[in-house]
């Protein structure tokens, strides 16, 4: 590590920042289960990268690396529901369900509805657009 070029690892580190910022944005925009599960990976390539990062400014990144753990694992409990209603092959305008399956897919959206609450602010926060990474980890950053 101590041969690599540290502007060098900075800067792969803000590409795939602004990789998930452009994710963010077209999942705000477009907020279908293919879409966000996009952009939870994007987020997650992120999130390992940063780790590298970790010490130099460890209580920030520290806070950053939960901040996004926590989104990226709402935002795969949203998918796994999305998965099991793909696997149930639900319709919604199919006639011949019952309605106990329309009242549980129901629950199921609901408790997608409540996962993705608790991304959005979150994510804002991280990914807006026009932000600055230097700014997001702290000043010292920039002492390398």
């Amino acid at each position: 590590m101590t041969r690599i070029d540290p502007q060098l690892l900075i800067k792969e580190l803000e590409r795939t920042y602004l990789v998930a910022v452009g994710t963010y944005l077209n999942c705000r925009n477009n907020p279908k289960q293919e879409m966000l599960h996009k952009f939870r990976k994007k987020a997650k390539d992120f999130l390992y990268q940063l780790y590298i990062f970790r010490p130099l400014n460890p209580s920030v990144v520290k806070d950053l690396e939960k901040k996004l753990d926590s989104m990226t694992q709402n935002l795969g409990k949203y998918n796994d529901i999305a998965q099991i209603i793909k696997d149930l092959d639900y319709h919604y305008k199919n006639k011949s369900n019952p309605a106990a399956m329309d009242e549980l897919i129901i629950k199921f959206r609901d408790a997608q509805d409540r996962y993705l609450s608790r991304v959005w602010s979150t994510a804002y926060k991280i990914f807006c657009p026009g932000q600055k990474l230097v700014n997001i980890l702290g000043f010292r950053l920039l002492m390398i």
